[in-house]
């Protein structure tokens, strides 16, 4: 997410990061609770469940909570899309919503960078939710949960199309832009 954006504003934006320790077993996130920071894995292993369901894996690197940061408006608009369960011990750096927008407002065109993939994001969502919505009338196949390696742009992303969510509950707005 943070790959080859403005060096300055990768500083400012890390001195803003809190660092939290989360042991074995516990929900860092839970599907449907308000949202308003994202998390960076330092060290450590989660599991992404999406209606109890694992979608994906993650570790070292991969960034997970993102999206609620580029909400706006109502915190209840926000909602997180997944369970997120610690299963080997975490280290991960946190960034809270404010602190990211308030950094926003210094770098245009960081501001038009993450419109842009908060733009992507929605579409896959949506793409994934029609995808769902036609597969109803045929037998759900077993969907095995995915390792993926930390890709900064594409968090959710693993080797089947899985819904990340339901219906968005949610605009995007980036520097005064809303999508959604």
């Amino acid at each position: 997410m943070l790959k080859g954006r403005d060096t300055k504003f990768v500083e400012e934006l890390a001195s803003h990061v809190i660092g939290q320790q989360f042991p074995v077993g516990m929900h860092i996130i839970r599907q449907g609770d308000i949202g308003n920071k994202m998390f960076i894995i330092k060290t450590g292993k989660v599991d992404i469940n999406v209606h109890g369901n694992v979608v994906a894996n993650l570790g070292e690197g991969s960034v997970f909570g993102e999206m609620c940061l580029l909400a706006s408006g109502d915190e209840n608009l926000c909602r997180r899309n997944a369970t997120v369960t610690v299963t080997s011990f975490c280290d991960c750096y946190t960034l809270d919503r404010d602190h990211f927008l308030t950094t926003l407002e210094s770098y245009p065109p960081e501001k038009e960078f993450f419109l842009e993939e908060a733009r992507k994001r929605l579409d896959e969502i949506r793409l994934k939710a029609q995808g769902v919505a036609a597969k109803k009338d045929t037998p759900e196949e077993k969907e095995e949960p995915t390792e993926r390696a930390a890709t900064p742009t594409s968090p959710w992303r693993s080797r089947k199309p899985v819904l990340c969510g339901g219906a968005l509950p949610f605009r995007i707005e980036v520097g005064g832009h809303t999508i959604g």
